[in-house]
C-alpha cells in the first residue's frame, strides 16, 4: 500500500470503532470503503466513498492465500516456492 502513488501514510488499524480517531490522527479527508459497508461509516468526520467490491475476491481469502504461501516458503528452502496470484 505504501508504494501507491496517492498513499501518504500507512498504519495498522486495530479497531473499527476507532476509525474516526485514525482519520483525525492522520488528517485524512477521504475514507474509502467497500460497498458491503454502505452507510456504516457515514458518522466519521470526513467524506466517505463506498466502492463496489470485486466479485469473488475477499480480504479473508487473500490473507489465507498469503499465509499459505508464507508457510510453504518457511518449510522448504530448496523447493521452489508456490506463487499466489491476486487479480
Amino acid at each position: 500500500m505504501q508504494q501507491c502513488k496517492f498513499v501518504k501514510k500507512v498504519f495498522e488499524e486495530t479497531s473499527m470503532e476507532l476509525k474516526n480517531y485514525y482519520i483525525e490522527m492522520c488528517g485524512a479527508n477521504i475514507l474509502i470503503m467497500g460497498d458491503d459497508w454502505l452507510d456504516k461509516f457515514d458518522w466519521v468526520g470526513c467524506c466517505v466513498i463506498y466502492l463496489p467490491r470485486t466479485p469473488n475476491i475477499s480480504s479473508t481469502m487473500l490473507r489465507e492465500q498469503m499465509n499459505i504461501n508464507v508457510n510453504v516458503n518457511e518449510k522448504s528452502t530448496r523447493k521452489k516456492s508456490k506463487r499466489v496470484s491476486f487479480l
